[in-house]
């Protein structure tokens, strides 16, 4: 409950200061659903050129892109800017002022790393997962949208998975932002079906760097073409990748010392 007083009230804050600046946030919220926009407009070049993907029409594609960019907004929004401003108090030699404050320092970062610039990506991704799922003459199901509901939530602790292994290695190596760019690069393959990569590279993906939970197997559940315990698997893989990130995190922060690392 403390967790979400002060991610509520750092929400606030960030969305202050980004009113004090609206054309700024306008701007930056423009790029972003058009930067967004590039992958669905990539599917229709592909799918008017040729047959697509194997056993996923056009429609079904857009609709797993389309939950790639919510579940990435969805984390953005919630927690993506604790990674950056870790490594930057890292960098300065300020992290001891977190050590400080009551609470568990891995939860207090979380807490006060809500970003609005993730915002627009959900608005985004929300509509275009709408109009596919109308497209494709989608039957409302409340069992499959629990599951989908349960899949976004492990795509979100996979994502903030992400942040953590990122700020937890700036403890150890102090300038990690180039993990960053690794993981985006190897985040972009969630865009795509799973099965484009094989079978090894479906069980990769699913088990060792799990980027199907992003969309690939959301966007499933959506459709009915998941079991309960697909999804329970899937779940537990999730937690499980988070659960190892706070652990490098615990290994990480006992490396800290107030002169950068």
């Amino acid at each position: 409950m403390k967790f979400w007083k002060i991610w509520k009230g750092w929400l606030k804050l960030n969305i202050a200061a980004e009113m004090a600046y609206r054309l700024n946030f306008l701007l930056k919220g423009f790029a972003m659903v058009t930067f967004d926009s590039f992958g669905p407009l990539l599917a229709i070049l592909v799918y008017s050129v040729s047959k697509g993907i194997p056993g996923w029409s056009f429609e079904e594609l857009l609709l797993m892109q389309a939950v790639f960019i919510l579940t990435n907004g969805l984390t953005n929004f919630m927690f993506w800017g604790f990674a950056s401003r870790t490594i930057d108090l890292i960098q300065d030699g300020l992290y001891d002022r977190e050590l400080v404050r009551p609470g568990n320092p891995l939860l207090m970062a979380m807490a006060t790393g809500s970003d609005m610039d993730g915002f627009p990506r959900v608005i985004t991704g929300s509509l275009i997962a709408i109009y596919a799922l109308v497209k494709l003459g989608w039957i409302f199901n409340i069992v499959n949208l629990f599951y989908f509901i349960v899949l976004v939530i492990s795509a979100v602790l996979f994502f903030l998975s992400l942040q953590v292994v990122i700020a937890a290695l700036a403890f150890i190596f102090v300038k990690s932002y180039t993990m960053m760019n690794i993981f985006d690069s190897l985040s972009d393959m969630g865009k795509n079906p799973l099965t484009v990569f094989g079978p090894f590279g479906t069980i990769l993906l699913t088990f060792v760097f799990p980027i199907g939970l992003a969309a690939f197997y959301p966007a499933s559940a959506l459709l009915g073409r998941l079991a309960p315990l697909n999804v329970l698997v899937l779940f537990l893989v999730g937690l499980t990748f988070f659960g190892l990130s706070a652990g490098l995190w615990a290994i990480g922060i006992k490396k800290y010392s107030s002169a950068g690392g």
